[in-house]
Parts: structure tokens; sequence; C-alpha cells
């Protein structure tokens, strides 16, 4: 949600490119902390970074990472850290997310649109709520959500697209 594009149109978030050398160094970090903890790797996504800890099997070394990426997070004094299901995401510290972000692309797009919007972690949740009575909000897998429907997993997801089509 900090990189916006629709056709030729491109926008990113304006507190990102002052945040860059921050997400470059705590990138350059995670990269090395995850030597702690076997099975761990991280995304780079430009404007943010995502630790995958997934196919880590040792608690105490996914226990180490997670400290000492949040405490190189909290140093940067620009970043936020945003643990999700077995994922650590690393993003510049502002007002945004993709709830917020979803919201621009409607009103770009096509605002009177129907609009469908699904996930399954933690940084959904904010768009989960803000299109609140204004979209099909759809989460995937279990636990609490404000989506206003919920599918068990991508299985789901695929089955209730083709019904979506088929409408």
């Amino acid at each position: 949600g900090f990189e916006l594009a629709v056709g030729r149109w491109r926008w990113t978030h304006p507190g990102v490119p002052s945040r860059r050398a921050a997400l470059a160094r705590a990138l350059k970090a995670a990269v090395s902390l995850c030597r702690l903890a076997r099975g761990a790797w991280v995304e780079d996504k430009g404007p943010t970074f995502t630790v995958h800890v997934r196919a880590v099997r040792n608690p105490a070394g996914e226990a180490a990472l997670a400290r000492r990426l949040a405490a190189a997070v909290r140093r940067s004094g620009r970043l936020a850290l945003v643990p999700g299901k077995r994922v650590y995401e690393v993003r510049p510290r502002v007002d945004w997310d993709k709830g917020r972000a979803v919201e621009r692309l409607r009103r770009l797009l096509a605002p009177g649109a129907a609009c469908v919007y699904m996930g399954d972690d933690v940084t959904d949740e904010d768009a989960f709520r803000r299109l609140k009575g204004k979209a099909l909000t759809v989460t995937v897998g279990h636990g609490p959500s404000a989506a206003s429907h919920r599918v068990a997993s991508p299985a789901g997801v695929r089955r209730l697209l083709k019904r979506l089509m088929s409408s």
C-alpha cells in the first residue's frame, strides 16, 4: 500500500523516500539476524520488507530474532515493526495502512463500483475496518477479524471467486 500503480499512474507515499536509508540499514540487519533462526528469510518489498518465520522450528531462535529485529527498528526511529501470522513486517512509521491505500484506489478507479477485499493477515485488518459496510471483505483462515465474511483456506478463495464471477 505504500506504492500504488494504475495504468501509467504511479504513486509512492511521501513518507517513504526520507526513510529509505533507515529501511536499508534495518534490512541489512534483518538478513544477518536470520542466522539466529534457521528457516527464517527476508522478503524485500521495496518500501517495506517482511521477515518470514513459518519454517523456523526453534522457538528460542525465533524469539531472539524477533527481539533483535524490534530493537533495530526502535533504534531507527523512522520505522515500525508489525507482527503478523509468523511474519514480521518492517515499514515506514507513517500514518498509512492498507485500508487507506484501498480507499485511495477506489476513489481513483471507480468510486461507486462494487469492491471485494480478501486477506489473511494482521495488516489486512486495517482494510477490513475501513471498508466495513462499503465492500465485501473476506478473511482467509481462523481467528478474530473485522471482515464481513470468512473462508477457511486459499481453496475457499478460489471457490468464492468462481461464484462471484459467475453471478
